[in-house]
């Protein structure tokens, strides 16, 4: 039982890292994302990149 429970916590917690790094990357890419559409605004251009939501639904 011991050892069940130590292998159950470190893949709980590679789980929980891993959830961490993916919002940290999902927020960085909405990040840019924002950047160049603020960048493209000022310059008074066109901006037509999907937003990262929208390419990962078009991915499906």
């Amino acid at each position: 039982m011991i050892l069940y429970n130590l292998v159950r916590e470190g893949i709980e917690k590679r789980q929980r890292m891993r959830e961490a790094l993916g919002r940290e990357l999902a927020n960085r890419e909405w990040v840019e994302w924002e950047a160049r559409r603020k960048a493209a605004e000022a310059a008074g251009e066109d901006f037509t990149e999907p937003n990262p939501a929208e390419k990962r639904n078009s991915a499906l």
